[in-house]
């Protein structure tokens, strides 16, 4: 009897421990997030089967956010609690190394305004900034700056933001674009940047 016990609970063990990850059998979908929105996201992947909700709101793509994410961080943690109350899990998307800073044509501040050394820049030292219509996210009047990881004071601010979006409870973090910008008209041909830090690194 003893020698049959062992075998199950060894069998249970083996079978329990082979069960994949959820992240490999996710069927996910996409939403902007905002504290008002967190019942309508997880009203839809119920009635659509999701599991494994992606939501966006972007703490250090947007330049304000990224100074003050408090906000951002409260929807963040209730997207999570509501995700796990039902059994569910959800991850965030956050931008890598880009930023794009508001109405930038008519504020006093903005990312490169205020940080111009933390930029990506080409041989030529042309900064890899850009506005409206550059590509479809970048709205009219709105700022668009790619900055260079090795921006010291940059990337511990960015890294404590990462942080604190881990401390809400939520699965995961999805970190897109951490590259050298190349894909914007006049661009493509660029292959590194020149920024100070960069070519002190």
């Amino acid at each position: 009897m003893k020698c049959m016990m062992m075998s199950i609970l060894l069998y249970a063990v083996v079978a329990f421990s082979q069960q994949p990850e959820w992240t490999h059998f996710v069927r996910i979908a996409g939403n902007g997030l905002s504290a008002d929105k967190v019942e309508q996201i997880i009203k839809s992947a119920k009635e659509t089967h999701v599991f494994g909700i992606e939501t966006d709101n972007d703490i250090t793509g947007r330049y304000d956010s990224f100074l003050m994410p408090q906000e951002k961080l409260d929807a963040i943690k209730r997207m999570a609690l509501r995700a796990h109350a039902e059994g569910n899990y959800s991850f965030v998307y956050i931008a890598g190394l880009e930023c794009i800073t508001a109405n930038a044509e008519k504020s006093a501040r903005s990312f490169f305004k205020d940080h111009p050394d933390w930029v990506q820049r080409d041989i030529n030292g042309r900064p890899a900034v850009f506005s409206g219509g550059t590509a479809f996210w970048i709205r009219p009047g709105d700022e668009d700056v790619w900055i260079s990881p090795y921006a010291a004071e940059w990337r511990k601010i960015y890294m404590e933001r990462v942080r604190q979006i881990a401390a809400t409870g939520i699965d995961g973090v999805y970190v897109d674009i951490p590259y050298w910008m190349t894909h914007f008209e006049g661009w493509e041909d660029t292959w590194a940047s020149f920024d100070d830090y960069t070519v002190q690194a």
